[in-house]
Order: structure tokens, then sequence, then C-alpha cells
């Protein structure tokens, strides 16, 4: 007899499909098998695809439900006292004290609150500054408040002075709350030994903690390094130039750079791509024709690179002698 080659069930004669599995016969001898040796596919019992949903589904819900009777029985329990109601607090945040604090550059892990103040810094040089309906002062450790709430920012005292804006502009006071330097400028730059660099009408100067001005606002770009040998950068018409201790240009600017004094009365400076040597009366020592490693200032001499030879000038234009063994050349051989 035949039988089925896909679940073995036996055929009749003839039968072109399988009637259990359906499977078409194909018409070639199979043998016969007996039946305890060949063990046909079990039946696949239909799976129910919709029981793990469902139960998910009610688990769900119960969750929901637990939740909820949770959050009213608790609630109901906080908002009665002996059958009174207690009203809750109002946490609301005011946008503007939000703004106001970020704008101060207020670090939210240094305040602290008061009853008075929306905002305490933490205490720099005995006083701390404060926001007040959105204006800016500085209070003492006894939490007097020594200098008016008036000011947009405000910065932590150092050496004595501290930084305020006002109606958009910058100046700087001490701890009486006196402005040594007016409310003018659009920008002040931390003090350093030579003053502190500001800008005003879009140009650059320099002033003193005393609010005296060191140098007019009249660099197009915050060039100032200090005064070496008593000259400072400026940059005007976007070019370099310097300026004495008076504010007075005696370099004209006329360099694309110009590097600063180095004690020995020389100075680097690069016009037209190339680099030359000046000294502090403006005179043009080394003419502008050379790349910046041929160029070198060492002690009271410029050193630059001839052919294969390296000369030596002062400051005053003079060839001097020099031990060619000194000079490191390791950056210009080829």
């Amino acid at each position: 007899m035949p039988y089925c080659s896909n679940c073995g069930t036996e055929l009749n004669d003839g039968m072109k499909f399988c009637p259990k599995c359906g499977k078409r016969v194909v018409n070639e001898s199979v043998g016969d098998f007996n039946n305890s040796d060949f063990l046909p596919y079990p039946e696949e019992k239909p799976k129910n695809k919709f029981i793990i949903p469902v139960i998910g589904g009610l688990l769900v819900l119960a969750l929901l439900a637990g939740g909820w009777w949770y959050y009213q029985s608790h609630n109901s329990n906080n908002n009665k006292n002996n059958g009174e109601t207690i009203e809750l607090a109002d946490t609301s945040v005011n946008s503007n004290d939000v703004i106001s604090a970020v704008g101060n550059n207020v670090d939210s892990s240094e305040e602290s609150e008061d009853e008075d103040y929306e905002y305490v810094s933490t205490y720099e040089e005995g006083m701390a500054y404060v926001c007040s309906n959105g204006k800016w002062g500085y209070i003492d450790k006894e939490g007097n408040l020594v200098i008016p709430c008036e000011y947009d920012k405000t910065e932590k005292f150092k050496d004595g002075i501290a930084k305020v804006k006002k109606d958009g502009q910058w100046g700087v006071i001490n701890k009486t709350g006196e402005l040594k330097i007016p409310c003018l400028y659009e920008e002040i730059r931390d003090f350093r030994e030579f003053g502190a660099i500001v800008k005003k009408d879009g140009r650059y100067g320099v002033m003193d903690k005393a609010g005296k001005t060191v140098i007019p606002c009249i660099s197009e770009m915050p060039a100032y390094s200090g005064f070496h040998e008593g000259l400072d950068r400026v940059v005007i018409g976007g070019k370099c130039g310097y300026v004495d201790r008076t504010g007075k240009i005696v370099i004209p600017c006329v360099y694309e750079e110009a590097l600063d004094f180095e004690g020995n009365g020389m100075a680097l400076v690069l016009r037209n791509r190339r680099w030359g040597c000046i000294n502090n009366k403006g005179r043009l020592i080394v003419p502008c024709n050379f790349l910046f490693f041929d160029l070198k200032l060492e002690g009271d001499v410029i050193k630059y690179k001839k052919g294969e030879e390296w000369v030596a000038l002062d400051k005053d234009g003079n060839r001097v002698m020099y031990d060619s063994n000194s000079i490191d050349t390791s950056e210009n051989d080829d």
C-alpha cells in the first residue's frame, strides 16, 4: 500500500491528494511501511493568540485602578485635619524671577533664600548680591542692604570693587556703592595689572580701578596686553600700532601684526605678510622681508638669516659681533 510522504497516512490506489494533510501524492512507489516504523507528524493544536494580550490589559487596568484609589485616599488625608481644609502652598515660580536669576549668572548651588529677597548669593569680601523685584544690589554679613537694588546685573566683589550693569551699560562700584567707573560702557573686562579693557561706541580702551582713563577708547580690537617699555598695542583701521601711557599714538598703525616689546627696545612687526623689527622709537631696524623663523630676538640684539649666515643688529641698527654657535638653527634647516 502507498503512504503519504508527508504525514505517513495510508493511501488508496489512485489517490492524487492525501486526505489528511492535503499534500499532492507523488506517483511513485514509496514501498510498504510498517506503521510502527513510521511516526507521522503530530497534529498541531490551534493556539489562542489573544490570551496573553488580554491578561496584560487586565493587569494594566488593575494597576491604574489601584493607583487612582491610592491617590484619592492619600490626597483626601492630606487635605483634612480635624475636619478643617488645609490649603496647599503656592509653589509656582515667577518667570521674571527665573529670567533675572539666569541673567545675573546666579549659580543655584550657591543661592540661599531670604524672606526679603528672591535670591541671595554667597558672600565674597563680606558682601553678597541680592535680587528684589528683578533688580540687584548688595547686603553685608549682617543682612543690611548697603547698596540699593537698582542694577540689572551685578558681579561679586574682588579687590574692593565690583562690576554692575544699569540701563544696558556697565560700570564699577566700590563697597559703599560709589561709582568708580560710571555705567557708560558696553563691556568691562577683568582688571589686570595695567587696568581693565573697556568698550565704548564699539572701540576699546583701558581704565584703572580708580576710574582713570589709561588709554582712550580708540582701538578697534582689544589688543592691549599691558605696557611694555611704556608702549601698548592698538588697532585702528585694521592695522596695529603703539600708544604711550597718555594714549597718544607714537608708532603709526601700519602693521598687520605687532608683538610686545621685550625689554630690549625692540619688537617684531608684520607687514605685507613678512616680518621685520622696529625699535621703541618706531624706527624700522630690519625690513619686513623675512619669514617669522628667520628672525630671532636674543638678548639685546635682533638676528636675521641672510643666505646661510646670520646677521646681528642692536636696537639702533648697528651690526654687532656674536657667537654663531649660540644661534639655534634647528627650526630653519630644510
